[in-house]
């Protein structure tokens, strides 16, 4: 009778291991959108799961030399642009209203420089940061009430990674 009830919890084990690889691979494969067509500038990411290691997903810079993402912040997508010389993540007041954030008037106190000038941003704080397979939870951001087009995805970010680094038009993130 154990010799039976073995064998079936042995196909058990083996068909839920079938179906962890099966998913890792969906995760490797899906885990970043992609590029619309016909987007000569938008950055491509590529993302691996390798089995009990670290997620790394690598970025491709534009024809500008500009690492375009599909970010989800707060479960939801917007476009960023990838800036490690930002201490922060930089959301424009639009975007933030799209993720769910409409910070009150009186929430404008921190002072930021930006290429437009000197304004006053809101401090605010991401429940989930999330490109690709690589998911950072509670990660601080600023919004921008105006003088700012896109989402700046800074050092926020990036400094809560194991590791990213530059090399050529490829920029490589490793949590």
């Amino acid at each position: 009778m154990s010799g039976i009830v073995l064998k079936i919890v042995g196909l058990f084990l083996g068909v839920g291991g079938l179906f962890l690889m099966f998913g890792q691979g969906l995760i490797a494969h899906y885990g970043a959108p992609a590029a619309k067509p016909g987007t000569a500038n938008a950055a491509s990411a590529t993302v691996s799961v390798p089995a009990g290691g670290p997620r790394v997903v690598s970025l491709s810079a534009d024809e500008s030399g500009h690492f375009q993402v599909d970010i989800r912040l707060n479960g939801k997508f917007v476009k960023g642009l990838v800036d490690t010389g930002a201490t922060i993540i930089a959301l424009p007041l639009e975007e933030a209203r799209k993720i769910g954030i409409n910070p009150a008037q009186s929430a404008y106190t921190a002072p930021i420089r930006t290429a437009n000038g000197q304004t006053h941003g809101a401090r605010v704080k991401l429940s989930e940061v999330r490109i690709g397979t690589i998911s950072v939870p509670d990660v601080e951001a600023i919004v921008v009430p105006k003088g700012l087009d896109v989402t700046l995805v800074g050092m926020s970010f990036f400094s809560r990674l194991q590791k990213f680094e530059m090399s050529g038009k490829m920029l490589v993130l490793r949590q």
